[in-house]
């Protein structure tokens, strides 16, 4: 096997969607696939390969991490990737290969998986990194992996050298889905009547120390999983006066009117109903927070609120 290699392939397998049985830790994380690793501070390795060649086709680390919708990788290399050469990634699930992109001398040519999907894929100093929608691999809770380099020889095309990692075997890794952070969430009107007119439900929501409410993506903001928040108007401050910075957004009032009486229950015009917001970050972590109103319905009296669901 020689040190220094024209050509690489590198192969990742990820074999059969498992659902369970943990062995690594996971790491929720956001990556921006620009080539750049700040992304992935603090979250060590989940492979850490020994030097065999101390050139670009030995695989010194992997790293795994996944947010809600895409699971990240990162391939550290011992030697640093430059151009002229040709490099390979190869994704087998179940045994079907599909290659994510191949970098020639003066393009990166982003190959499509499926077909119409485009898989952001960099590479900077001896660093490979790219992201896979959990979309395409149908949602999985977990995954089985192993990485291959190959190099070639880019005039003849013969094989020069491989290395794999890791070397036992295949890597279990399993997705982490945070538990959204706990927000304080008040619902103006604390009474609406279901008869009213008004253009807005107004929501303030306030996030845990350590947190900032001007992270929060308003276009992310739900309520009961249905009805958006308003782009605007929004603002931030101290609705309540506790010290503690709120958001607050607007929902339209007939459409959250319309959503309560259909799925509500009447047995009298005045009851309770929980509304839950929900949404995420700028870098995807999640929250949630509910908050119970009263409500009133123009109804006869002996029919009143069973529940809302």
């Amino acid at each position: 096997m020689k040190k220094i290699v024209s050509g690489i392939t590198l192969s990742l397998l990820l074999i059969g969607m498992l659902t369970l049985t943990p062995s690594i830790k996971a790491h929720y994380r956001t990556i921006t696939v620009d080539g750049n690793s700040i992304d992935w501070s603090g979250i060590p390795p989940i492979i850490i390969d020994p030097e065999e060649f101390g050139n670009r086709i030995d695989i010194r680390e992997v790293y795994v991490a996944n947010n809600d919708s895409s699971v990240f990788f990162r391939v550290d290399f011992a030697g640093a990737l430059s151009v002229p050469f040709q490099q390979k990634i190869k994704i087998y699930i179940q045994d079907i290969y599909m290659a994510l992109f191949k970098l020639g001398t003066d393009e990166i040519l982003k190959v499509l998986l499926p077909p119409g999907t485009p898989i952001p894929i960099e590479f900077s100093g001896n660093t490979v990194e790219f992201g896979v929608p959990l979309s395409l691999l149908g949602n999985p809770t977990a995954i089985d992996f192993y990485v291959e380099s190959y190099g070639f020889d880019p005039v003849t095309g013969d094989l020069l050298g491989w290395d794999y990692a890791p070397d036992t075997g295949t890597v279990h890794y399993t997705m982490q889905m945070p538990v959204p952070l706990s927000a304080t969430v008040d619902i103006d009107p604390d009474t609406l009547n279901l008869r009213s007119r008004g253009k807005w439900i107004t929501a303030y929501i306030e996030l845990p120390s350590g947190y900032n409410v001007a992270d929060i993506n308003v276009s992310t903001i739900m309520l009961n999983n249905t009805i958006p928040a308003e782009l605007m108007p929004t603002a931030i401050g101290d609705y309540d006066n506790d010290t503690v910075p709120d958001l607050m957004v607007k929902f339209d009032r007939q459409a959250v009117i319309d959503l309560i009486l259909a799925n509500c229950r009447f047995i009298n015009r005045f009851g309770t109903t929980t509304l839950t917001i929900a949404g995420y970050l700028n870098d995807g972590t999640p929250f949630q927070g509910s908050d119970t109103i009263k409500i009133i319905m123009p109804m006869p009296r002996h029919e009143r609120l069973i529940e809302f669901y």
